[in-house]
């Protein structure tokens, strides 16, 4: 059965037909558009650049004992935060949890925003914190390995200026 929907929105008592609401993001339960703005949750290159550059997800994943999931870098062995480029179009909880399973075989289940920054390399990168993860870490990268580590490791790595302005706004580091 096909239902149709209203040619407007109720919202705190005001009415707000679809267009409206689709451009106001604040307004709840507002439809996405369809062909219309994506940079507010989707990645994006960023213009002006001989090679495009799409933004980065990072995902800090705490077990009981307060350490990090650390994965080491290929060659460098430095320690590094799971996660990795956005996708064309691809939205930064997508990414975030497509990056984390590929790297960790960790499930995300909840997260949220911590940090949003740039890091050392000039791309932009969006740190998460998992409140709920599940799966038995392991690496699935060729060249890599999992450790757990203490925040300090991780905000002496790779990107280590970057992660410790992320890991003290994440209130994982003093």
């Amino acid at each position: 059965m096909l239902r149709l929907l209203p040619a407007y929105r109720e919202v705190d008592g005001k009415r707000h037909n679809w267009k409206e609401a689709s451009k106001a993001r604040s307004l709840p339960y507002a439809p996405r558009p369809r062909s219309g703005d994506l940079k507010k949750d989707c990645c994006q290159k960023v213009s002006n650049m001989s090679e495009p550059k799409y933004p980065a997800v990072v995902a800090y994943i705490q077990n009981e004992a307060g350490l990090l999931l650390s994965v080491t870098r290929k060659g460098t062995g430095e320690h590094a935060a799971p996660g990795g480029k956005c996708g064309a179009n691809e939205s930064f909880h997508r990414a975030l949890r497509r990056e984390t399973r590929e790297e960790t075989n960790v499930e995300l289940v909840h997260w949220h925003l911590v940090y949003d920054g740039v890091h050392t390399s000039g791309r932009r990168v969006l740190a998460y914190r998992a409140i709920e993860w599940r799966g038995i870490p392991k690496a699935l990268e060729y060249g890599t390995r999992i450790e757990w580590v203490t925040p300090e490791a991780l905000a002496n790595g790779f990107g280590a200026e970057y992660h410790r302005r992320a890991l003290r706004a994440a209130k994982l580091l003093h």
